[in-house]
């Protein structure tokens, strides 16, 4: 019933956007960078030291600089970088500037998790190859170097260089001298070459942090999925309510779903980060919606704002029974009654269909799932019976990255290079392999 082990890695996913209210057919490189494997279940805001900006980050984050086109340090601003629970606890590397640019010529802050530093390469024809490295692997015999362009003011920027052309395998650094064969047999097997590669890579792709303003996580949004109901779905946005103003530039929605810590704040930073990555839509054109599936345990909900100032209350849903995580599985609210499918429900037809006239420009809608929200992404789009997703008035998407399961279509299970129904002595040993959530049996 496990998925495959959550990577470390930025994943980049190419979602075909077919747009057929106002555009051809055309594809967004979206990046989606999964560095959001985090802890906390307060999720505070914490304000950060004016020697970082004095910016606002997500609670547990590791506060860093922001530098504009010239180097110089912005105030009253920084970048966040989420913590990996999966490395190690503790505060992360701030690594500056990237040398590169994103698609719009704004500067890309970079970091990288605890355990690991701030490391790059130049490769062929000079491309400076900026990734995360290993403390304990760092090969003291390469001559380090400055690269100008990448220098910041108060950030130490020194990295390793080699002339030779680098690729990264499945956590392994690849080089002249590395075993190709040996190396290319262990990926194709799925396994790595110890444990410590497995949850702890060589090297990776730094982070690429966030930027947004306090109000974006002081501020959770109400979204009243009933007419006069006392309870509504709580979510962050990067540009405030997504009911009461008008957004006419907006051309794509970034649903993100948090996964099993329910840290909505982060997946509104990363998925943010990764909206500046793609090439498509212009910055002020991405509206990033993250909703917060919460639970009892998370307490009181400060800043909590409901729709047209009403005094309704966050949706909550059962956070240990019948199994953990309720909501991935299309569970009602404990108050409300408000499947989270429901929700969902109710997002995409107040994006799609519009009634109020608040995104007249609105080309796509992706909903995007990471861990457990993965799950809820995957179950969602294979059971909804909404006609929005038929009606092609606005592309839909939806994505699901690392879920630990997925729900599948018939008694087939993959194994052996395909899929196949699984012998008898394995349906003894997990008679309820086919049942709903892994399945469509009752």
């Amino acid at each position: 019933r496990r998925g495959p082990p959550p990577l470390l890695l930025p994943v980049t996913m190419l979602i075909s956007t077919g747009v057929r209210r106002r555009s051809t057919r055309n594809q967004l490189l979206l990046p989606i960078l999964l560095a959001t494997f985090l802890t906390s279940q307060c999720h505070a805001v914490v304000k950060c030291d004016a020697s970082v900006g004095g910016g606002t980050c997500p609670d547990n984050n590791t506060c860093c600089p922001l530098f504009d086109d010239d180097g110089v340090q912005v105030k009253d601003s920084s970048s966040c970088l989420p913590p990996n629970k999966h490395i190690a606890a503790g505060p992360g590397v701030c690594c500056g500037r990237s040398v590169n640019s994103n698609a719009w010529e704004e500067p890309v802050m970079t970091g990288c998790p605890v355990g690991y530093r701030c490391a790059a390469t130049i490769a062929k024809y000079g491309n400076v190859e900026e990734y995360c490295q290993r403390v304990e692997d760092t090969d003291t015999s390469l001559d380090a170097i400055e690269l100008a362009e990448g220098m910041t003011k108060g950030i130490e920027a020194r990295v390793t260089g080699r002339i030779k052309d680098r690729k990264l395998l499945r956590g392994y650094d690849l080089t002249e001298e590395t075993d190709n064969n040996e190396l290319q047999s262990s990926y194709e097997e799925g396994i790595c070459s110890n444990a410590t590669d497995a949850v702890h890579p060589n090297t990776f792709p730094r982070y690429s942090l966030c930027t947004l303003p306090p109000a974006a996580f002081e501020n959770v949004h109400g979204f009243p999925l009933k007419d006069g109901d006392d309870w509504e779905l709580a979510y962050y946005s990067n540009m405030g309510s997504i009911t009461t103003v008008v957004k006419a530039d907006v051309r794509f929605v970034f649903i993100s779903i948090h996964g099993s810590s329910r840290n909505a704040d982060d997946y509104l930073c990363a998925a943010h980060s990764a909206s500046r990555l793609q090439a498509r839509y212009p910055p002020e054109s991405v509206l990033v919606v993250a909703p917060r599936f919460l639970a009892p345990e998370d307490g009181p909900l400060d800043g909590f704002r409901p729709s047209r100032g009403r005094g309704a209350l966050p949706l909550r849903w059962n956070e240990t029974s019948p199994i953990p995580h309720t909501w991935r599985y299309g569970a009602d609210s404990i108050q409300g009654g408000t499947s989270s499918y429901a929700a969902l429900d109710g997002l995409l037809e107040h994006f799609a269909l519009d009634p109020g006239g608040l995104y007249p420009k609105l080309e796509t809608i992706a909903l995007v799932g990471h861990s457990a929200g993965g799950q809820l992404a995957q179950r969602y789009s294979l059971l909804s019976q909404n006609t929005i997703l038929d009606d092609r008035l606005v592309t839909f998407r939806s994505v699901a990255a690392n879920p630990r399961s997925y729900c599948y279509l018939d008694q087939r299970r993959p194994g052996g290079g395909g899929y196949k129904v699984p012998t008898n002595d394995s349906v003894t040993r997990c008679p309820r392999y086919n049942e709903w959530q892994w399945g469509l049996a009752e």
